[in-house]
């Protein structure tokens, strides 16, 4: 898949669940993937699609070790998540913590990765974009691995 197949996908879709590590590969502007995740979040900028995430990505993020010596970026971070207009952080309801668990019993998901995926399936998300490998281990047409869309 190349990259306008990429924004054609995420505008057909309008909503997209994302995984903590797309939004590390953007703040970081890891050179791999960043015109990949850029695109994402511009595509957010300009109204067309909205992001999803788990209240696990900001607390992933900011306990990263790198921000004890850039404690700048913890305030940004803190602000991207709070006020983003096209994101929305779902807390952890007892939904999710019910559906987190039966992916953990059932697919043998990390309590982190469970929590991703039943956030983004019950928030009414049309796709899941991540890049962890754990996810393999889940049949579904609409888990994306970053990785692959771009052809690795």
């Amino acid at each position: 898949m190349g990259i306008k197949e990429f924004e054609n996908l995420l505008v057909k879709e309008k909503v997209c669940g994302v995984d903590a590590m797309i939004f590390i590969y953007f703040f970081e502007k890891n050179p791999k993937y960043y015109l990949w995740v850029k695109k994402l979040f511009d595509l957010g900028e300009q109204g067309k699609i909205k992001l999803i995430t788990s209240k696990i990505t900001p607390i992933e993020i900011l306990s990263t070790p790198k921000l004890i010596v850039q404690p700048e970026k913890i305030y940004l971070y803190q602000e991207y998540f709070k006020h983003a207009p096209y994101l929305t952080v779902e807390d952890i309801s007892w939904d999710i913590a019910e559906r987190s668990a039966q992916l953990r019993r059932e697919k043998g998901l990390r309590t982190p990765d469970a929590i991703q995926l039943a956030t983004a399936q019950l928030s009414g998300t049309n796709i899941f974009l991540t890049n962890d490998r754990h996810f393999n281990s889940i049949e579904s047409d609409r888990i994306y691995m970053l990785e692959e869309m771009m052809g690795f």
